[in-house]
């Protein structure tokens, strides 16, 4: 299976790995179905009510007119780019193992404030997966929504199921872990972990 298709990328330049995923927090989601709910709709969502507002307060001072449509259109369409490119951005982890300077630079890209922390191997302790489940918190209130579910003939795919992660991460000597993958698949971690530590030669 391609790295890709497990969550991750990986790409070898010269004596320094890239490791690159976009699964990098072990959270339960939100609610809502990310298949109807995501980046473009949030983008269209918002950029369709600062193009209404715009509409109406040129409608209130102006009055209506013929350019009103094309006004609101190009705000819509401007908007929806704008926030889709700055604003409601994929985010992403990237963790640089070089081998010759024997360091790790792992950060967040794709935030307005993201800082790259670079760390000695000699400050790793270990690479190692852990398994974190996330129960279920409310099981009254999933109990109910469930039964309203059921009444309206739907179904909310993984709603009520209890989270299983395999997190692969870095345990530093000093205390405290760097996360650098979390999937819901004990294979994928051990790939990337395989891929990680062959390269790197980490314990």
């Amino acid at each position: 299976m391609p790295a890709a298709d497990r969550g991750f990328s990986i790409r070898r330049q010269d004596r320094t790995l890239v490791f690159r995923t976009a699964l990098f927090s072990a959270e339960r989601g939100s609610v809502l179905h990310s298949g109807i709910y995501n980046r473009e709709m949030a983008s269209i969502l918002v950029s369709f009510a600062v193009a209404g507002l715009v509409a109406v307060i040129l409608s209130r001072a102006y009055g209506t007119m013929p350019a009103l449509s094309a006004v609101f259109l190009t705000v819509f369409v401007a908007g929806f780019l704008l926030l889709r490119w700055f604003v409601f951005r994929e985010r992403y982890l990237e963790a640089v193992f070089d081998a010759e300077g024997r360091t790790v630079t792992v950060g967040l890209h794709g935030g307005v404030k993201d800082r790259p922390e670079t760390i000695p191997f000699g400050k790793i302790e270990r690479l190692l997966i852990r398994k974190k489940e996330i129960g279920i918190e409310n099981p009254d209130g999933v109990a109910f929504v469930e039964k309203i579910s059921a009444q309206h003939g739907t179904v909310i795919p993984g709603f009520g199921e209890e989270k299983v992660f395999y997190v692969l991460e870095l345990s530093l000597s000093e205390g405290g872990s760097r996360t650098l993958f979390a999937g819901s698949r004990a294979e994928d971690a051990l790939a990337a972990y395989d891929e990680i530590r062959g390269f790197s030669g980490l314990p």
